[in-house]
This record gives structure tokens, C-alpha cells and sequence, in this order.
């Protein structure tokens, strides 16, 4: 028996069916996505040249061979090619191979080598042999099995085994038969950098079509390099392919000429690469070895076609200990998206060993800050080998979905599941097991009681002692006093929130909660979708970014209550207009006094508001007016006080009904104890969260107080110069002692230079800009996927908005924004669905949906490029899937 299935070749099959058909059969057997197949044995082409005079032919024209190439031996060559190819088969061989195309039952099939000698150490004799694509028939199969054998004494291959010493009279050949892969994309895979050394990395080229166009040099492939740390593209090269080649439908396969631009598009977006790049790494570790892999995608499909040892790999590069970092935004970029000035960097500092210190020091780890975090391109990021670290040394290597809670900052691969990090690669953190030992019980009583009444006693703490820091007589200091005065800033928190890192132990029991809820529902409620767990958060109240919106609607309400206030809040362009015309007047009294109450309450909010520099609400009233004034035009189409308290009671039945189906009492019990957890935990974080953005209002107040005195003096060039100094420096500054204009000037320049550039959520490395990949926009999606974070289902026209002082949602309409905080709050009430590029279950926007009971889906980056205002889009909350059903929409807007 000659021709066997592809995967019951045995791993010794090597000296039968070759190297090639040995590794495939493996891989297949391993379940990797390899094409199925037969593959024709060795002997069956030792019998073949055994008769009609070829073996004598071939010995003889081996023994004249030299190194030489001379006429007669190519005329040698030529002769047994030929004899080859006009031989017939055996009948029994025929057989074979018809009955085994048959159960193959393919469309198209390819017709490959696999001979004895190929792919073996340090001899891969990659493009030696012939290789045919398309066959349609079994009797054209029979004649490419015989081409294939001829090709083994082709001059090229002759020439190869000449100057690798390789026996000519004992060269054999099997032949694989597979299924043809109806490539939209094809080409080569190094696990490692073949030209770099590099082993943290895959190396990717690739074209439209079928691999040959690759393989005879026709296009220049497109280029991908992938971290195999973390699973990311870091960087791409995209040629202008002008061909491909295609199936012939004949029984061969023809080149093709790419019309119009499509052949100047990437033939890889990142997470096809990224899914390439991690079977490559399964395909290495299964098969031991740095791999050269042939692949080819056919509807968003990868398949592998052949893999063998890189030959001759250099060795590793010597790497720096800043190259060999990697940095990530992926959870950050909601909050924090923009570059930061060197005054909120220094705050940040200042801040952020307090706050995490005391935490680590409770399971034994001393873990410096700058370790932790750092900026790239003016950004804030976390170090990941840091991160890598803290969980290798505590052992805490999570089963959860860290890229949906927190958000990966793109589609399909999320990073947090399959890093590799060589230990020389994570810095060194001190580990205290005693401490460790010794903290565990005051850690797991912490978690275990009530964590609520603590935080409600944190936050009723902090709001004092920041309302007794506002009512200081600060603008009577002095300048050195207040510049003393604004860097003791860190000494409230350090006192009101961070005595024995208990703010973030409260926020991590309510985050643990909420998973722990969500697991709770699956297990004992059938939910595998998430839509009860994420029902049971509705409609909490109490938090206060949700609460702007809804006393802004309240504001709306005021004014629609009386002509001439809504007239003058609908045609005055600024509120000190609509101050001014309603002076006076006796009806306006119930408005304005609102409006003194919610800037009181909420004028600390505003865009990008954890930027110190930023304006606030209350410095931009008119902001707030628009917002008003957005309200009215759609007040008759919608009731946000009414859907929440609706929203309010469908979550209180919905407990009783969870707390009913769970028949055990035991479990009972402790359910109802997370889900109270879970709900307190969000309110407490999100509470927080308004509370030190309120502080930063404030000391925003102070700085700036500063900044106007030191422009009054000369000293800075206009007061928003203050921002580009830190808080350490302050105090010289206001001493005379410094000129801080030259660093200020200098700093301005960097800020825009950064502000220029648009880092990728991973960066690689000291980032650089021109080395970061461009991120992949499918424009031509009809269906975008993300995480969906709050349950149900809507549909209606897109409203795509970038900034959201600047524009506002209809009612009905679809939110489509790249990131949100709780300056935004406002643009949900009218939204009939929100969808963000960014984000995760536990982010801020994530949060106040479904407070508002809106349908959302998050992570669904990048959306606010793709999806056009005006739109139609159908959004589901419970899948997470944004789906274009139909309009062209508005052309993109660039701001």
C-alpha cells in the first residue's frame, strides 16, 4: 500500500514519506488547522524509476556527474525528467491514488513534494522541487505526482544536492496530496527574526492570493513583525502588490492583476497577524524548534502548509533591559487618553507610591512606582514586565478575561492571555514571605467585611476635608506660601485616603464582586451571556458622575417650565447672556438657583478632566449651556427621571427573582452578600473616582491663582504656562530664584510634538515615532465586534462624537465616541445605544450605561473611524456587536 491519509503517517514516517508530509501529518493530528490529504510514499517512486531502463539511466549518468555542469549532464537530467513523466504508473498506483481523491472529495487540490532528504538540518531545500496548485481531476493528479518526482532531477535540485554532498542514487520522493486552500491570502512565517536573531518576535510576509507570487518573486510582500511576548503587531510594511495569483479553473492557477487600490491595502489586519503569530508559537513548541512556516487565510481562516526548521539562524541579539520592556495603555486610555503636562506627571508621581505601596507591602512585595508605570510619548502607561512580574512572583496568574473587564484597546486578541516573558526579561522585586504570611489575615478580613460602611466613611472624610481645604484663605498666601501650599496637596490624600492602601483594597473587594456576580449567575443561574449580571447593576443611583446628567435634564426641565428662561437659554450664545437677560426676573429664580447648585455640585467635571490643566465646567459655563440647551430640543421624546426609577424597580423584581431560583439557603445567602458587594463596589469606585477629580478642581484653582500672579510679575509669559512645571519646582519659581521660561518654552515643544503622534496601546520597547504600527481600519466592516458590557439590544442613526463639549446626541440616536469619562455622563441620557472604541466591563463608560439602562458595547476599536454619523447601526449590548444596517452617513470628521 502506497498512498496513505495525511494524519496516519506515523512520526517515524520520515524515511517513507518525508519530512514535510511527517511534520503536516502531526500538526494535523495535533489539531491544527492543516489542510486534510493523502500523501503518496516514497517506494511507490522507487518502484516507478526500478523499470524500463531509468534506474540504469539514473547510476549511470551519477557516476559521470562531477561538479561541473556540461552538456552532457544536462542532457542527462533532461532525459530522465523525461522518462519519468512518459512512464505510466502502475495500474495498482492509479488505483490508489483515484480511490483516495475520491474520499479527499476536494474542489481543488494541491500537488506538493515531500522528499527524503528535504527539510533537514541545515538543508531545507525550500524551492527546489515543483509544486502544483488547482488540480481539479484524479487522472491530472496521477500525471502532477509524476512531475513532481521529475522535478527531483532538475538542475536546480541536482545542483543543491551536489554542493550539500547528498547521495544522487538513493534521492527519493513522496508526494503530498491536499485539499487547495482558496487563499484571499498567502505567504511565510519565521517564528524568529532570520535576519535579526531575534526570538521574542514572528515575522510575517504576505500577498493576496496564492503563495507562488510570493515564492517567484512577482510582488513585494507585505511585512508584519509580532511580538511573541505579548501577541501585538509592532510593526508593518505595506507594499503595493499589483498582482496575485488565482486558480485558473483549468486544472492550474494564473496571475491576476489587483484592480483599482485594493492592492495597496494590508493583505493582514493585526488580529489575523496576531492569530498567526500564536499558532506559529503552538507549531514551535509542538514541534521543538525556531519554524519556517508556509500559511495561507481563506475567510478570516489561517491554514498551515508546511513547517520546517529555520536554517542557519543567527544568534540572539544583544538587547537592552529598556528594549526588552514593554509598556501598555489598554486599561488606561479612558481615563487618561492625551499627553499629560509635567504638572499632572509630578502629581502622579507624587501620588502613586502612597497609593500602592502600602498594598504591596501587605503580600510582601516592595514595588517601586517608576517600576510600575512611566510615559511613552507623553502618555501615561504601565510597564507589563512589571506586571508579569507581580503576578509570577504572587503566583496570580488569572483565569478571568482581563482584556474584558479592563479593555485591550482592540479587537479579537487580548494580550493579557498569552504573554511569554523570559525571566531575564522581568526586573527583580523584592519578596518577603513572612510578610506576606503575616498580612494575608489582615487582608482577608478587609475583603471579607463590610467593605461598604469603610468606604462610605473614606468618602464622607475626604468630601470634608476637601471642602475645609476650598474654604482656606489660600488667595491671601503669599506666592511662596501658595506655591508651599499646592505641594502639600499630596499630604490630604496621603491622610483622608491612603492610610493602609485602603482605597484601592475597597475598590479591588468591589471589582472582585462584580466578577465574582458575574461567575455566580453562570454557574447558578444559566447565565452565559452576562445579561442578568449585568441587569442586577442597573439603575443603582448614588453615583454621582450618573447623577450630572440626570440634574442637567433637571436644569432642562427648569427652563422648559418657563417661556421667557427657555427662550433666553435657547438664543443666548453664552450663559453670562442668559444671566443678564433673566436679572431680575422673579420666575428665573428656581433655574438659577439650580444652576448655582450644580456647577456647586458638578462644575468640577469637564473633558480629559484628570489633566490638571484642563478646564472644568464651572470654568466653562457656556459648555454647560449647550448641554441644556441639547436637552430641550428632545424633552418630548424621552424621561430619564422616569426610565431610572423604572430602571430602579425591574432590577429590585429581578433580585428577588435570582435570590428565588437559588433553592439553597447557603448559597442564597451568599449570593445576595457579592451581588450587595458588587453594587456598593461600583458606587464607592465611581463616587471616588468624582471625589479626587473634585480635588483636583481644586488644586487646579490654586495652581492657576499662581500662574496668574507669576504672569502678572513677568515672570511666566501667560498664567497656563504654570502647567509645564512641576510641583516640585514651584516654590523656586515663586522665589526668584529660577527662570522658568526656557523649560517652559522647551517643554511646550515637546508637549505638541508628542501631542502629534499616536502611540499603539503596546508599545515595544523605547518608543520611537515611525516604528509603531499603524493600526488596520476596515472600512468596508458591516459588522464590528467588542465586549458587551451593558445588556440589550437597539437601533438608530450613528452620532459620532470625538469631543463632548463640542457636539450632542439626539434622542434615538447611536453614541459612537473613542473614549469616555464623566464629563461625558451627559451625551448618554439621549442615546438610544453607546458604543466606544476603548474600554472594558469595569470602565467608567461601561458603568454609567448601565446606570442609564443604555445598551453598549465597548473595546470596539476603532469605531469612531469606521462608523459615520447618520448610519443606521443595529447595537447589541448582550453579544457585542455593532452592525451597519444601513446609510452612507456624513464624511469622518477630522477633530
Amino acid at each position: 500500500m502506497h498512498v496513505v491519509p495525511l494524519q496516519e503517517i506515523a512520526e517515524r514516517g520520515v524515511a517513507t514519506f518525508g519530512p514535510k508530509a511527517t511534520v503536516l501529518a502531526k500538526l494535523r493530528r495535533a489539531g491544527l488547522p492543516v489542510p486534510d490529504g493523502f500523501c503518496i510514499a516514497a517506494n511507490a517512486y522507487v518502484e516507478h524509476v526500478s523499470g524500463g531502463g531509468l534506474a540504469e539511466l539514473i547510476r549511470g549518468m551519477c557516476s559521470d556527474a562531477g561538479a561541473d555542469r556540461t552538456p552532457r549532464l544536462l542532457s542527462a537530467l533532461a532525459e530522465i525528467s523525461r522518462a519519468i513523466v512518459e512512464r505510466p504508473v502502475s495500474p495498482a498506483l492509479r488505483a490508489e491514488i483515484e480511490g483516495r481523491w475520491c474520499v479527499l472529495g476536494a474542489r481543488a487540490a494541491a500537488v506538493r513534494s515531500s522528499a527524503i532528504a528535504e527539510d533537514l538540518p541545515g538543508r531545507s531545500f525550500a524551492g527546489q522541487y515543483d509544486s502544483f496548485l488547482g488540480v481539479l481531476e484524479a487522472a491530472a493528479c496521477v500525471e502532477r505526482v509524476k512531475d513532481c518526482w521529475a522535478s527531483l532531477w532538475s538542475e536546480r535540485a541536482f545542483d543543491y544536492r551536489c554542493r550539500n554532498r547528498i547521495d544522487h542514487v538513493h534521492a527519493a520522493m513522496a508526494v503530498i496530496v491536499q485539499a487547495l486552500v482558496p487563499a484571499d491570502a498567502a505567504g511565510v512565517m519565521f517564528t524568529a527574526d532570520p535576519v535579526s536573531g531575534r526570538r521574542d518576535c514572528a515575522v510575517i510576509e504576505g500577498s493576496f492570493g496564492l503563495g507562488p507570487a510570493i515564492v517567484a518573486g512577482k510582488v513585494t510582500p507585505d511585512r508584519l513583525v509580532v511580538s511573541t511576548r505579548v501577541f501585538r503587531v509592532e510593526r508593518r510594511t505595506t507594499s503595493a502588490k499589483s498582482l496575485e495569483v488565482v486558480p485558473d479553473g483549468r486544472g492550474g492557477v494564473q496571475e491576476r492583476v489587483i484592480g483599482g487600490t485594493h492592492g495597496a491595502e494590508p493583505c493582514l489586519d493585526d488580529a489575523l497577524a496576531c492569530r498567526l503569530a500564536l499558532l506559529g508559537a503552538e507549531i514551535e513548541s509542538l514541534l521543538g524548534e525556531r519554524q519556517d512556516i508556509e500559511w495561507a487565510v481563506a475567510g478570516g481562516t489561517p491554514h498551515v502548509l508546511q513547517a520546517r526548521p529555520i536554517t542557519a539562524l543567527p544568534p540572539a541579539p544583544a538587547r537592552s533591559w529598556e528594549d526588552r520592556q514593554i509598556w501598555t495603555n489598554a486599561n488606561l486610555r479612558e481615563a487618561v487618553p492625551d499627553v499629560m503636562t509635567p504638572m499632572t506627571w509630578s502629581g502622579v508621581r507624587m501620588l502613586a507610591g502612597p497609593l500602592l505601596e502600602p498594598v504591596f507591602a501587605r503580600v510582601g512585595l516592595q514595588v517601586d512606582a517608576f517600576q510600575l508605570a512611566g510615559l511613552v510619548a507623553g502618555r501615561v502607561y504601565f510597564n507589563v514586565n512589571t506586571l508579569v512580574a507581580i503576578g509570577t512572583v504572587l503566583h496570580l496568574r488569572s483565569r478571568m478575561d482581563a482584556g474584558a473587564v479592563f479593555g485591550d484597546g482592540g479587537q479579537g486578541v487580548h494580550a493579557p492571555a498569552v504573554m511569554r516573558f523570559p525571566e531575564e526579561d522581568l526586573p527583580h522585586l523584592r519578596f518577603r514571605l513572612h510578610r506576606l504570611l503575616l498580612g494575608l489575615p489582615g487582608l482577608a478580613v478587609r475583603f471579607l467585611r463590610n467593605p461598604s460602611r469603610l468606604g462610605r466613611r473614606v468618602l464622607a472624610r475626604f468630601g470634608a476635608r476637601i471642602d475645609e481645604e476650598a474654604r482656606a484663605p489660600w488667595r491671601t498666601f503669599g506666592d511662596v506660601e501658595l506655591a508651599r501650599h499646592i505641594l502639600a496637596a499630596d499630604r490630604v490624600v496621603r491622610e483622608e485616603v491612603l492610610p493602609g492602601g485602603r482605597v484601592p483594597l475597597i475598590a479591588a473587594a468591589g471589582m472582585t464582586s462584580v466578577l465574582g456576580l458575574t461567575a455566580l449567575c453562570r454557574r447558578w443561574l444559566g447565565d452565559e451571556e452576562s445579561r442578568i449580571a449585568h441587569r442586577l447593576l442597573v439603575g443603582l443611583g448614588g453615583m454621582e458622575d450618573a447623577e450630572a446628567g440626570l440634574a442637567l435634564w433637571r436644569l432642562a426641565a427648569l427652563a422648559r417650565a418657563d417661556v421667557r428662561v427657555q427662550a433666553a437659554v435657547v438664543r443666548e450664545t453664552t450663559f453670562a447672556g442668559v444671566e443678564q437677560r433673566l436679572a431680575g426676573t422673579q420666575e428665573a429664580r428656581p433655574f438659577l438657583a439650580a444652576w448655582s447648585e450644580f456647577m456647586a455640585t458638578h462644575g468640577h467635571h469637564g473633558p480629559g478632566e484628570f489633566e490638571i490643566a484642563n478646564p472644568r465646567w464651572v470654568d466653562q459655563p457656556d459648555v454647560v449651556l449647550r448641554m441644556v440647551r441639547g436637552y430641550l430640543s428632545g424633552f418630548d421624546r424621552a424621561d430619564p427621571i422616569l426610565k431610572a426609577r423604572q430602571l430602579a424597580e425591574g432590577r429590585a423584581c429581578l433580585e428577588v427573582e435570582c435570590l428565588r431560583e437559588i433553592r439553597n439557603p447557603l448559597r442564597r445567602a451568599f449570593f445576595g452578600a457579592v451581588l450587595r458587594r458588587a453594587q456598593e463596589g461600583l458606587r464607592f469606585r465611581e463616587t471616588m473616582k468624582s471625589q479626587a477629580i473634585r480635588y483636583f478642581a481644586l488644586v487646579r484653582a490654586k495652581v492657576l491663582e499662581l500662574g496668574a500672579r507669576l504672569a502678572a510679575c513677568g515672570v511666566l509669559a501667560v498664567a497656563n504656562d504654570i502647567f509645564f512645571l512641576e510641583m516640585e519646582e514651584l516654590e523656586r519659581v515663586a522665589a526668584g530664584s529660577v527662570d522658568p521660561r526656557p523649560l517652559v518654552a522647551a517643554r511646550r515643544r515637546e508637549h505638541d510634538r508628542n501631542a502629534a503622534l499616536a502611540p499603539p496601546a503596546i508599545v515595544f520597547g523605547r518608543f520611537e515615532s515611525g516604528q509603531s504600527a499603524p493600526e488596520v481600519i476596515d472600512e468596508r466592516a458591516g459588522v464590528l465586534r467588542g465586549i458587551g458590557v451593558s445588556p440589550g439590544m437597539a437601533e438608530g442613526n450613528a452620532r459620532v462624537i470625538m469631543h463632548p463639549d463640542r457636539d450632542h446626541v439626539l434622542p434615538g440616536e447611536v453614541l459612537v465616541a473613542p473614549c469616555t469619562d464623566p464629563s461625558w455622563a451627559p451625551c448618554f441620557l439621549h442615546a438610544a445605544a453607546i458604543v466606544i472604541d476603548q474600554g472594558g466591563l469595569l470602565s467608567h463608560g461601561s458603568i454609567v450605561a448601565r446606570e442609564y439602562g443604555i445598551p453598549c458595547v465597548v473595546n470596539v476599536g476603532p469605531a469612531s473611524r469606521i462608523l459615520r454619523t447618520g448610519q443606521r447601526l443595529a447595537v447589541d449590548g448582550d453579544r457585542g456587536t455593532v452592525a451597519i444596517t444601513g446609510g452612507e452617513g456624513e464624511p469622518p470628521r477630522l477633530t
